[in-house]
């Protein structure tokens, strides 16, 4: 379950990063671009095989809301709006107020909080050698 020694090969803390001009967006704007890192492919391998673990682990002990359908195997976002579609549909047929608030958060992934998903983790009983690949 776990790599021995904490060891990466120095390969893996390296990329190429390529640029990707974001659908419909004017190329002379660098905020346009989306930055794909191409890294090692048994890094990748590597990374897949531990979220694969993470993902099991997590849905096993309830940990993900149920709400929670992005990036998650066999359901969709289309899932939340559907659901949404029934509680407008509930709400209209019983002639009740529904309120709905919705965020997209930019560039969220780099503002994460390491520290506190690394924390969380450990709240949920992860121990081991995750934590530093992650």
């Amino acid at each position: 379950d776990e790599v021995p020694e904490q060891k990466y090969p120095s390969q893996w803390h390296e990329a190429i990063v390529i640029p990707i001009l974001k659908p419909g967006k004017d190329p002379s704007n660098p905020l346009h671009y989306r930055p794909i890192a191409l890294t090692s492919c048994l890094c990748k391998t590597f990374e897949r095989m531990v979220n694969a673990r993470l993902i099991y682990e997590l849905e096993k002990e309830g940990c993900i809301p149920p709400l929670q359908s992005g990036f998650r195997r066999g359901r969709s976002t289309f899932d939340n709006l559907v659901l949404l579609e029934t509680h407008i549909r509930n709400a209209f047929v019983k002639r009740n107020h529904l309120v709905s608030i919705f965020f997209d958060i930019e560039k969220a992934y780099d503002r994460a909080w390491r520290y506190g998903i690394l924390s969380t983790l450990f709240n949920f009983g992860f121990r081991g050698n995750l934590p530093i690949f992650l």
